[in-house]
């Protein structure tokens, strides 16, 4: 039969199609195929399979997907041939699609968990897994794939959660797929992303949302529900949590439907009881889970894994004979797996424990044998690199890896002590490893969002910066460069706040996702809080669904972060910092168990001291701090003598402090160090009858204002919010005992204050607001240029975020404005000012110093803060603020202005009330500069003015009018 043309070019256009995407010929049958793979239906893929024909011309999609379903139920056998049959036909078929014979290989050595291969195949920055993804069919299968290899091998952690996110989405699209259970495998991988990166709030999150979701499908409760529990539980055993983590892990056992899955519930049980002091049961556990991972693989990472984690809590629970043992046996088999530089199944935990074990003896070569062995093996793209100096491109992007760099700075440091001639090499050496631990943590630091995960990098890194400033320290004592000089001050400013500094980056550039968060976690917030007052129970619905609205919003703005510039502070921002305050003398202070640093600057002069306070500075200062206040506040009957304690104390914390120093300046920009931010520094000097300098209490360079050193700002309004309260009516409060503070009583002063500051300024906009609410507040702060708020604040000793600065609410005489509602306002104060007690008093935060409420406002974005570091006097305090407000007004800068204030009240207050306790409590955060106040005339001496002109001209005219006459 003859073919028309017209029959013929649809002929052509069929085969074209057929030859392009065969699986289109059979949609409903592939589409059945794909959906039983991804959704773990084995029995009924496999009946697929075998009635689906196999693509004449490339790897097909069905038989990517079958790879897959055989790998994830460890058919290695079957696996194995299959990947045979389809490499052989990518070599002998010239139309074979490349990128296809890839993903085979990718899926296949990610399962032997051979990361290494992958490497090997060629130079890895030319693998492109993802060309090619031009189907759905084939992106919902490999974007995992590749996702798990960044993450795992190539530790790319963005370009991982990102391909991530995207086979989330790609599942969402296809109505098939909707609900395959393989996105909870996804969510599973993302939730250790997000663990890995210390983001707990999320890696919960996800897994919680894993498991809720896998309860829909009998297919994913049998094959994927045991691996969210035993996950959860290894989470919570990590975090300590031991009592939930076994019920989690019995939970997953119990479920379990393979061995191999019994087998890693094995280890996590393993590694519970191993915590909680029960080695019967460790080992008894984990000798089952390594005979069933032997039985199933072999000498294989998953077996070299059991053996890590056995080895570790046979020495948590000091079985160090049967450790040994442990180790030498392993050490003794001949396998690949051994030489593996992967970050799998290597002998990481042996090393790590061998590591402590010679480091507590003072075997400190040995020990860094022990820790080279373990950065060795976790190096990337090996034969471009120096074992001896690697390149931070060639380390993995890990908590690990910038824990296992720091304990190798430690062990030179420790080996240049021990003969300073003869080991110098070693420092060098040591100072190398301290510097790429801290580029590590900037790199992991600025790939987190959440800040609670931030802060707990944050904790986690100091303790490594205590070493590196040591080390810091001994170079500087070699050879005292200016460039020796900033390396250290550096890394003590490191110490310091970086996580305040990057709020106030963000503040900058708030966009409207960030605003719909911010709503969000107010909504939180209060929630939270209701529950912990009122054991709200039904709140917990609520909360749920706020924490799912919440991270669909912090995804989005995590994605749109990583388009905009990234946040880091490292050397280069903080030389320039350094530079641009060149002109004021800087004095910044760190402390660790033993010793203070105290690093000062000015222009060209800079030294450094170390002072041993022999393990005491925390008690020396709490004692210090409580002898100023506490016997006004605690102590009503205390004698004369208790009053003046407070002087023995302060006389040591002087000589530690400000003795020391050698470039005196008339100006000196204090940086504080965790408890010395409770330390009024002027009452050190009035104690040595030395002459005070000027003093700026900055928690860190990093909050300092640089943007506008020379030019004033400009206030052309101030607002004062004013609470007041009249509890305790039955109790009697006289002018000297009242504190904003100490009872939620009337501020018998307060109203005095307030009416004076803005008497002050004449028509200046100053608006008194009465009986202020938590709205009023946060009004204020986005309207004025000036906030001052006079109120009480009440701390609560059982969790910070709970403290609250009392304001009204219509109906009720408190509205409760806590304190860590305050991390979501925002601000473009040039000043706050807290009239009220311990508003720069809070928890003590590791590498971020005191968090309060003063510390919060410079996060949100106010230039600077006027807070008190005790409960304060009403009385005093409504004098103290009156005084430093005419001092503004009268151009002096802001801590100069409240210290004059502080001087002029004690030279004309009674003897009784010139105590410390009266006056020291107030310091100046942050921007000090002067203040220029745009005072307009008064609106009753315009009219005169006006008036008089108009007369004067109506008397001009009318002479004007009879001369012409």
């Amino acid at each position: 039969m003859k073919l028309s043309s017209a029959n013929l070019k649809l002929l052509l256009f069929i085969s074209c199609i057929a030859l392009l995407r065969p699986h289109t010929l059979f949609s409903q049958q592939h589409t059945d195929f794909y959906a039983a793979c991804l959704n773990f239906e084995f029995d009924k893929s496999d009946s697929l399979y075998e009635h689906i024909p196999a693509s004449a011309l490339d790897i097909s999609t069905p038989d990517l997907y079958y790879l897959h379903s055989l790998l994830i139920r460890n058919k290695q056998e079957a696996a194995n041939q299959l990947v045979q049959i389809l490499e052989a036909k990518s070599k002998t078929d010239t139309t074979a699609n490349e990128y296809k014979s890839k993903w085979v290989t990718l899926m296949h050595l990610l399962h032997l968990r051979k990361f290494e291969k992958i490497s090997s195949l060629q130079s890895v920055e030319n693998i492109d897994f993802t060309k090619g993804l031009d189907t759905y069919e084939d992106s919902l299968l490999i974007l995992p794939y590749i996702a798990f290899y960044e993450h795992f091998s190539m530790h790319q952690f963005e370009a991982s959660h990102g391909h991530y996110i995207e086979s989330l989405n790609h599942l969402e699209k296809k109505a098939w797929s909707a609900n395959a259970s393989f996105k909870n495998v996804i969510k599973l991988f993302l939730s250790l992303l997000y663990y890995y990166q210390n983001d707990l709030h999320h890696a919960y999150f996800i897994l919680d949302d894993a498991i809720e979701d896998c309860n829909k499908s009998g297919a994913c409760l049998k094959h994927i529900q045991p691996i969210l529990y035993r996950y959860k539980a290894s989470f919570l055993s990590l975090d300590k949590k031991n009592e939930e983590a076994l019920q989690v892990a019995q939970r997953s056992k119990s479920l379990s439907t393979t061995s191999f899955q019994r087998a890693y519930s094995d280890i996590i049980l393993g590694r519970i009881y191993g915590s909680m002091n029960n080695p019967e049961k460790s080992n008894a556990y984990f000798e089952n889970a390594a005979s069933s991972m032997y039985k199933l693989f072999g000498y294989h990472p998953e077996f070299f894994n059991v053996c890590d984690e056995y080895y570790e809590t046979l020495v948590l629970t000091d079985q160090q004979e049967k450790a040994d043992s442990l180790f030498n046996k392993i050490k003794s088999i001949d396998s690949e797996y051994l030489d593996s530089k992967s970050s799998y199944g290597s002998f990481s935990y042996h090393y790590k424990v061998k590591y402590h074990e010679f480091f507590k003896k003072k075997e400190f070569k040995k020990a860094l044998h022990n820790i080279n062995q373990i950065i060795n093996s976790r190096l990337q793209d090996l034969p471009k690199n120096n074992l001896e100096n690697p390149k931070i491109a060639n380390l993995p992007l890990h908590r690990g890896d910038m824990n296992f760099l720091a304990m190798k700075s430690e062990a030179c440091h420790q080996i240049y002590l021990e003969d300073t001639i003869q080991n110098k090499k070693y420092l060098s050496v040591a100072m190398d490893a301290a510097l790429k631990t801290d580029s590590l943590f900037n790199l992991l630091y600025e790939r987190i969002y959440d800040r609670d995960s931030r802060i707990d990098l944050i904790s986690e890194y100091e303790l490594r910066l205590r070493n590196a400033i040591q080390v810091a320290y001994s170079i500087y004592s070699r050879d005292n460069s200016l460039k020796n000089f900033k390396q250290l001050l550096y890394l003590i400013d490191k110490s310091h706040s970086t996580d305040l500094l990057r709020s106030i980056h963000e503040k900058s550039s708030f966009s409207i996702l960030q605003e719909n968060l911010l709503n969000i976690n107010r909504q939180i917030i209060e929630l939270q809080n209701s529950k912990y007052f009122d054991k709200n129970d039904s709140a917990t619905f609520r909360l749920d669904s706020l924490d799912k609205e919440k991270y669909k919003i912090e995804k989005q703005i995590r994605q749109e972060l990583y388009k905009q510039e990234k946040f880091v502070y490292d050397y280069e921002v903080f030389e320039a910092k350094f530079d641009a305050l060149s002109d004021r003398q800087l004095i910044n202070y760190y402390y660790d168990t033993n010793y203070f640093y105290i690093c000062e600057s000015i222009e060209n002069k800079y030294a450094v001291h170390r002072i041993n306070h022999n393990g005491t500075a925390d008690q020396t200062i709490a004692q210090f701090y409580k002898s100023i206040y506490e016997p006004f506040i605690d102590c009503k009957e205390c004698d004369k003598h208790d009053r003046e304690d407070y002087k023995t104390f302060g006389k040591t914390l002087y000589d530690w402090l400000i003795k020391p120093l050698k470039h005196v300046n008339h100006k000196q920009t204090i940086i504080t160090d965790k408890q010395i931010a409770m330390v009024p520094f002027e009452v050190l000097f009035e104690i040595n009858n030395q002459k005070v300098p000027i003093v700026t209490q900055l928690y860190s360079i990093s909050t300092h204002h640089l943007e506008d050193l020379i030019n004033p700002p400009t206030v052309q309004n101030i607002s004062i919010p004013l609470a007041s309260y009249e509890q305790h009516k039955n109790q009697t409060f006289s002018s000297s005992d009242a504190y904003r503070g100490q009872y939620l009583g009337p501020l018998l002063h307060a109203q005095t204050e307030a009416d004076q500051i803005c008497n002050l300024f004449g028509s200046i906009n100053c608006a008194i607001k009465s009986t202020p609410t938590a709205k009023d507040f946060e009004t204020s702060l986005q309207q004025s240029d000036i906030v001052h708020l006079i109120s009480h604040v009440k701390q609560s000793s059982e969790n910070y975020g709970h403290s609250f600065i009392a304001l009204n609410k219509a109906g009720t005489r408190i509205d409760s404005l806590y304190f860590n509602e305050l991390d979501f306002f925002t601000t473009k104060s040039k000043m706050v000012v807290l009239s009220a007690c311990e508003t720069g008093v809070g928890e003590l935060v590791k590498g971020e110093g005191i968090n309060s409420v003063c510390k919060s406002l410079i996060g949100c974005g106010a230039a600077s803060v006027v807070a008190s570091i005790w409960s304060v006097n009403d009385k005093a305090t409504s004098e103290i603020m009156t005084l430093f407000y005419k001092n503004l007004k009268d151009g002096q800068s802001r801590d100069l202005a409240l210290y004059n204030a502080k001087l002029t009240y004690k030279e004309n207050t009674l003897p009784e009330y010139r105590h410390p306790f009266y006056w020291a409590a107030f310091n100046v955060f942050g921007d000090n500069r002067p203040i220029e106040f745009k005072i307009k005339e008064k609106e009753s001496e315009t009219w005169i003015w006006v008036l008089a002109s108009l007369i004067l001209i109506s008397i001009f005219l009318w002479h004007r009018r009879i001369n012409s006459n």
